[in-house]
């Protein structure tokens, strides 16, 4: 029997028809799929929540889970060869191709992070704000988890036509972001509490900060005696 209400809601995002929904049952998990992305989601303690995503170049027309203990997933797409994935956290690559196990311990081994220093993370409200939700399902706008990622020279020139004046208060944001974190991992030498004569360097400390004021002479020499 169908259930009336909706037990989880997966968004992708670009408005696309869905094209395919396929489960693991090995991993829990649910594969997806529009002309644009297949999107890989978790269907256990963290239903709904994305776990990948695969971007493929050519236009997706189906997907289809070589076995269902397989980590291998074939698509149909608008090429002539079938776009083949492996992804090794959904099962084990099929034993007529052990040899994709192999290097993916390499590629384990000399994987690097990626970086999305010259993108911005916009979310669909971000865009409406900018005028820019006519974006989506272009080039323009990565589809990454709840938004997308657009290039940071695009997104500040549209942040400029929106707001002439939020681009550099923008830039400003960021300076100062930058001068706070330099700042940070600057090294702070604690000052040592004096053992002896605690009232004494305590007194002449006091002294000390009088510098501008009537008692000029004895804040020097204060300051000469904490040295």
């Amino acid at each position: 029997m169908r259930y009336p209400i909706p037990v989880t809601t997966m968004n992708h995002h670009y408005r696309l028809p869905i094209k395919q929904i396929k489960y693991h049952s090995a991993s829990k998990k649910m594969l997806t799929a529009d002309k644009k992305i297949i999107k890989i989601w978790e269907m256990g303690e963290d239903q709904g929540s994305l776990f990948t995503n695969i971007e493929p170049k050519h236009e997706v027309n189906d997907i289809e889970i070589c076995g269902d203990g397989s980590g291998v997933i074939f698509s149909p797409q608008e090429q002539e060869k079938i776009g083949t994935y492996f992804v090794p956290a959904l099962g084990p690559a099929p034993k007529w191709c052990t040899f994709l196990e192999q290097l993916t311990e390499e590629l384990e081994e000399s994987k690097q992070t990626t970086l999305y220093e010259d993108y911005k993370f916009l979310t669909a409200t971000d865009l409406q704000k900018l005028n820019a939700t006519d974006l989506i399902g272009t080039p323009a706008l990565k589809a990454y988890m709840h938004g997308y990622f657009m290039e940071l020279k695009q997104y500040q020139r549209l942040l400029s036509a929106v707001n002439p004046f939020a681009y550099e208060e923008y830039k400003k944001k960021q300076v100062e972001e930058k001068l706070k974190a330099k700042a940070e991992k600057r090294i702070h030498i604690k000052k040592k509490e004096a053992k002896i004569n605690v009232d004494y360097v305590k007194e002449l400390e006091k002294r000390q900060q009088d510098k501008e004021g009537k008692n000029k002479k004895s804040a020097l020499a204060a300051e000469q005696v904490l040295q």
